[in-house]
């Protein structure tokens, strides 16, 4: 892991106090299924989840898998994807790059492929999918529900085990304003900042 990555999840640690009491109650939920997971040495897969898997879910694939890495937890890996393709949005790869996440372009065109590459991990590949794409767990998976709109519409995940409402706001929204490159990187703060103190826990029951 390089060191911006480093300095910014250490910035991130020391920022518990702006996550809300009631979604440290939803977060601390989930890091006792995981923990439980972990106890009986069951692996447990993660799919982030949003109607166009572009954005919010992508940035969370790739702070969960960042942070397993980083904590040395085992048997969990997360994934991403939506209920329709489009593009892993251009302003979010330069946003979690400027934040020092390693994504290299291994296939371009109008839904171009990144190979996220990090010490202590495999590579893995980043573009967007439906949720069930075949590069996905297919079944016994957690599924995190990061936008309002795939929250409220896709109210079955298929092959599901666990299901977990964690909304987001859209960055999408400062698109092509003055406060686009700061709202992106903020959303990578902000979900950084809760997948660390979710992970955090997990590791803590070590």
């Amino acid at each position: 892991m390089n060191s911006k990555l480093k300095e910014l999840i250490k910035e991130l640690s020391l920022e518990k106090n702006k996550i809300t009491t009631k979604r440290k109650i939803e977060l601390d939920v989930i890091s006792s299924i995981i923990n439980q997971h972990i106890k009986e040495l069951i692996s447990l897969d993660i799919i982030v989840v949003c109607t166009h898997n572009s954005r919010r879910s992508q940035l969370g694939e790739a702070w969960i898998n960042s942070l397993v890495n980083y904590f040395n937890i085992k048997n969990v890996k997360a994934y991403s994807g939506g209920m329709e393709v489009t593009t892993f949005n251009e302003r979010m790869v330069n946003a979690l790059c400027e934040c020092g996440f390693n994504l290299e372009e291994e296939e371009s065109g109008s839904n171009p492929k990144y190979v996220f590459r990090e010490v202590g991990m495999d590579d893995h590949l980043m573009f967007s999918k439906v949720y069930d794409d075949s590069m996905n767990p297919q079944s016994g998976f957690m599924a995190f529900m990061v936008c309002g709109h795939a929250d409220e519409n896709c109210p079955i995940v298929e092959g599901m085990k666990y299901r977990i409402p964690l909304r987001y706001k859209d960055p999408k929204e400062f698109d092509d304003t003055d406060q686009e490159q700061e709202a992106y990187i903020d959303k990578v703060k902000e979900i950084g900042r809760e997948m660390y103190y979710l992970l955090d826990k997990v590791k803590l029951s070590f």
